[in-house]
């Protein structure tokens, strides 16, 4: 099985991650990459928008960034197509970008929610001795009672301003 996922997707869904968390990128990736370790059977590339290349986190962990022109979405869509036709492995994109799925769908993959599949994972991962990712607090969280003055201050200060098109 082929593991196509969308990781910033992710990011902005499991619970304790955010994108503009700084160690939320490296704690998913670091619990990923100690579940595919014991998983070599299976390939997991994770997808990213931003800063283009691929780059491998050990030896069962790929690691895919869109770079300019060009979204993770479409990476993704891209790759199933490719091992569509040539008929490999079976494979599983986890998201939960509804559009995404669908267009996943459509080009022969399979697709899992990203709260299922992370269950799966830290369930495994405990199993095998490690430690899961933690969950970070989350400041400014509607958790816990939403938006720090600071932030709001910054927002006023943005929406105020001119229009930027």
């Amino acid at each position: 099985m082929r593991y196509l996922i969308d990781g910033s997707n992710c990011l902005g869904r499991l619970p304790g991650f955010e994108i503009s968390q700084p160690d939320s990128e490296g704690r998913f990736l670091e619990t990923l990459r100690a579940y595919a370790s014991s998983h070599r059977s299976h390939e997991f590339t994770v997808f990213f928008d931003g800063y283009g290349g691929v780059r491998t986190a050990g030896s069962a962990l790929r690691i895919r960034r869109a770079g300019s022109g060009q979204s993770a979405d479409d990476l993704i869509v891209s790759d199933l197509k490719r091992h569509a036709r040539t008929g490999s492995a079976l494979s599983m994109v986890v998201t939960d970008d509804r559009d995404l799925a669908q267009r996943c769908r459509r080009a022969g993959g399979r697709t899992s929610s990203t709260s299922s599949f992370w269950e799966a994972i830290q369930r495994s991962v405990a199993r095998n001795g490690r430690k899961p990712a933690q969950p970070q607090p989350s400041r400014g969280s509607v958790e816990d009672g939403g938006l720090s003055p600071r932030e709001v201050k910054e927002w006023e200060e943005f929406f105020a301003g001119p229009r930027q098109m």
